[in-house]
Parts: structure tokens; sequence; C-alpha cells
């Protein structure tokens, strides 16, 4: 799989919200994405509405 930046989630979040969306992460692979990009969970997670996560 491939990791999308933080500034990309980001503004995908941030574009949905100004059309009134809310959004949401299926975390299915978070922990990975968060160790590859050395990125915490909650800062990947800040602009999103909900997540799933499977453990």
């Amino acid at each position: 799989g491939t990791c999308y930046s933080q500034e990309n989630l980001d503004n995908v979040a941030k574009t949905a919200h100004e059309h009134g969306c809310k959004v949401h992460m299926d975390g299915a692979r978070i922990f990975n994405a968060s160790i590859k990009t050395n990125t915490p969970v909650n800062r990947m997670l800040k602009e999103f509405d909900s997540v799933s996560i499977c453990l």
C-alpha cells in the first residue's frame, strides 16, 4: 500500500468540511502508516470526524 502525506490528508478533510461533509478514516492500517511516516496517530486523525480501528 501507500501512505498519503499528512498535508494531503488535512487538505482532503478541510475540503470536505468546507462543503459540509463529515470525513471518516478507515484505520485498518493506521498504525503501520503512523510508523512509516513517523506521525502520531492522533495527529494523523486530527481533522477526521470518525475512525474505525480493529485490533
